[in-house]
Order: C-alpha cells, then structure tokens, then sequence
C-alpha cells in the first residue's frame, strides 16, 4: 500500500473552518466511508505505519473526496502535523528543534513510548523519560527559532504576526528541515466550560492491545535508547 507524504500546515489548508482558534475537527466523514477506508488501510496509517483500530483519522487527500479512494487512514500525529493549529489548540503537541529524528518515527513511536512509561512493567523507563526531558529542553529551542520568546506557549507563537484569529503563516515560513513535530500525551476536550485530558483512555486501550511483557516492548525500548544516543550527541544540536 502507497505511503503518503506529510506537509507540515493548517486545518484550513485542507478542511474549510470559519476561525482554528474556536476549535475544531476534522469534517464528518460518513460511517460507511470511513469503516472501508480503515479496511483498505488496515486500521494503520497511510503515512507512519502506526496501527490502531480506536483513535485514528480518516481524511480527504482530494476535493472534492466522495469515494473512499478519495480518504486515507492516519494516526493522531500524522494527522496533527497536517493540522499544527489544532495540536496548538488541544495542548496536543508541540514544536522540537530536533534534526536527528525523522518526523514519520517520531509519529510511529511515541504513543508506544507513552505506553510503556506509565506501565508498572514498562521497558527502558530511564531513556524514555530523558528522552522526554530533551524534548522539552528543544521545545524552547524550537519556539525560540520560530520567533518566540521565553515562556510563549505554541499557540501565542502561531499568533504572533497575525492580524486577526487565524495562525501566522510565518511559522510555516520557518518550517525548515531542523523542525519536528512532538505529539504530546494530551488531548484537551471542552464540554462547556469544562475540559478533560483524553489522552489517558488512549493510553489505556494501547495498554490493552499491547501487553507490556511482549517482545516488541523490548524493541520500542531499544529505540529510546537509540533516540537518547542520537540526541545526546555533542554538536549536533546546532543548526
């Protein structure tokens, strides 16, 4: 099967929304088109290969989209890096200044990770969270590089230089080869004038599909180890 390309943008380069920063959501996609879309697509995404058959997209890649040739299954990161806007919005994720990653394993690989940090069992804990800890201390490098300044958040740097709601194309502009996108173990839901984290259900169904003692752990921890040697590497942090 065809894997796509990702293009870091925003929800309006794709999908008609009258203001992202009211919130939003992808269109609804009808129920029969999207269960033969996720069939076709193996319930994995078209762009990272990330597998889940809960919390995943189903979007257009064509307009007008009718048939579910039109449509193609992605993760939540996937489809976030596509929508930086509403990532910013949900406290979803964030931008890291990080070269020696490649987007698409970043995508594929955190929500293991996120996994097997909160399991009592979970593999390679230490070099998950350093990892994480790094991509905090980037994630200021990133919003620095990007034009902000010192405790911004993501979503006042996609204001800033903008005239009216909408998200500053500039940082599109800056989006070079040296930027990633870190989906974060957040998803923010509003019902009224409240709001709750969703990312923890998520977590937990992983948890369920993926038991923490099965040899592919093992390997997701082996990749933390080798993202933390990338990362730690002196010299390589520099543009």
């Amino acid at each position: 099967m065809k894997t796509i390309a990702l293009k870091p943008g925003f929800s309006d380069a794709r999908l008609v929304v009258p203001n992202p920063f009211e919130g939003v959501s992808p269109d609804p996609v009808p129920e029969g088109i999207k269960a033969a879309t996720q069939a076709r697509d193996l319930q994995t995404c078209r762009a990272c290969g990330f597998a889940s058959d809960r919390f995943m997209e189903v979007v257009p890649r064509i307009v007008p989209a009718v048939v579910p040739e039109d449509y193609v299954t992605l993760c939540r990161a996937c489809w976030l890096v596509e929508n930086l806007d509403v990532a910013a919005m949900n406290a979803a994720g964030d931008p890291i200044w990080a070269p020696e990653l490649d987007q698409l394993e970043i995508n594929r690989t955190m929500p293991l990770l996120y996994v097997q940090r909160v399991s009592p069992q979970g593999h390679g804990r230490g070099a998950i969270d350093r990892v994480v800890e790094i991509f905090k201390e980037r994630r200021t490098e990133a919003l620095t590089r990007l034009g902000g300044k010192e405790g911004d958040s993501f979503v006042e740097v996609l204001s800033k230089g903008s005239t009216s709601a909408r998200p500053s194309e500039a940082v599109l502009d800056q989006w070079d080869s040296g930027f990633r996108f870190w989906p974060l173990d957040r998803w923010i839901q509003r019902a009224g004038q409240h709001e709750f984290n969703a990312y923890p259900s998520m977590i937990a169904h992983w948890r369920r599909r993926l038991a923490t003692d099965t040899p592919g752990n093992y390997g997701v921890a082996a990749i933390a180890q080798d993202w933390l040697t990338r990362l730690s590497r002196t010299g390589d942090n520099q543009a």
